[in-house]
């Protein structure tokens, strides 16, 4: 009986880490994805309100 108990709690602790590790991946993802994102709407309005100061800088918004 109580190697039954051991067992079934070892796969519980086990699935809970699985699933923890699945969340933390899905979190960096959506994280990555929205920082892309930013990096790009800034690079896009850079671009737009600031076209001379990239020129005269000569470097994008991922050196500085």
């Amino acid at each position: 009986m109580l190697s039954i108990r051991i067992k079934k709690t070892n796969r519980y602790y086990s699935l809970r880490k699985k699933i923890s590790r699945l969340k933390k991946a899905s979190i960096d993802k959506k994280m990555n994805t929205l920082l892309e994102d930013v990096q790009q709407k800034t690079k896009s309005f850079r671009d737009h309100y600031f076209p001379d100061e990239l020129k005269r800088n000569n470097r994008t918004f991922n050196e500085i």
